[in-house]
């Protein structure tokens, strides 16, 4: 069998494209294999672990899971929201409240993260179901994929 990548080539704007070129390509019946001794290295600046650059690749991330939830209809969807409830109540505030009281600011840091992912994934769908609501393309515009902060993030 040929497989032939160019037909699950996405069209995503603000991330979330490896999600659904995954997930189309396990849809299409295709093998995705995992190799554990595979190794990524990444230079990262330090711009990129400030938390204002971690709220904004959350958000980021979250708008491409709203894509990808909206395209599996809307039990997708509405499931998706109230697991992510699920997450905050159970997870998230408690951990935070955790973290906080333990002097732990990297680990807050993170259950932020959540967070913000949730927050993003939640305005997002909204977004996208009402375009024209208050906010809207103002937050599309905030979540543009190629910069943050105009910091351009095609180069590296």
């Amino acid at each position: 069998m040929t497989f032939n990548v160019l037909h699950f080539v996405g069209s995503f704007h603000q991330g979330g494209s490896d999600s659904d070129f995954f997930h189309r390509v396990a849809q299409a019946g295709e093998p995705i294999w995992f190799v554990p001794a595979a190794c990524a290295r990444h230079l990262i600046p330090p711009s990129r672990t400030a938390r204002s650059y971690l709220r904004w690749t959350s958000l980021k991330v979250s708008a491409g899971w709203a894509q990808i939830l909206l395209k599996q209809g809307i039990a997708a969807v509405t499931g998706r929201l109230l697991t992510r409830v699920a997450v905050i109540l159970i997870r998230d505030l408690p951990s935070l409240l955790r973290w906080r009281l333990q002097g732990k600011p990297a680990a807050t840091l993170d259950t932020f993260c959540s967070l913000w992912f949730t927050q993003g994934l939640f305005r997002s769908v909204w977004a996208r179901i009402r375009p024209h609501s208050g906010g809207s393309e103002s937050w599309r515009t905030a979540l543009n994929f190629r910069s943050h902060n105009g910091e351009r993030l095609d180069r590296t």
